[in-house]
């Protein structure tokens, strides 16, 4: 959606999430009041919202197209 993306402690098993982190394209909070801080420290930024926003969607974009990969490759193995 070309937003921020911003999640709660436990993502661990979303390897997206992960990636998203280690770019510097997500962030993890632990508690509301930390939420509200980020959530307007992006609000007073709409510049570097929209750019952390459009990069982190342009990442999970480039990953689409794993079924009809994995598909593919399923067909190209059977009789």
């Amino acid at each position: 959606m070309g937003l921020p993306v911003i999640f709660g402690p436990r993502y661990d098993n979303s390897p997206e999430s992960v990636d998203l982190l280690k770019k510097g394209l997500a962030f993890t909070i632990k508690h509301e009041e930390e939420f509200s801080e980020l959530l307007f420290r992006l609000l007073r930024n709409r510049d570097f919202c929209s750019k952390l926003g459009n990069e982190a969607a342009r990442v999970i974009g480039s990953q689409g197209g794993a079924t009809a990969k994995c598909f593919a490759l399923i067909q190209s193995v059977l009789p």
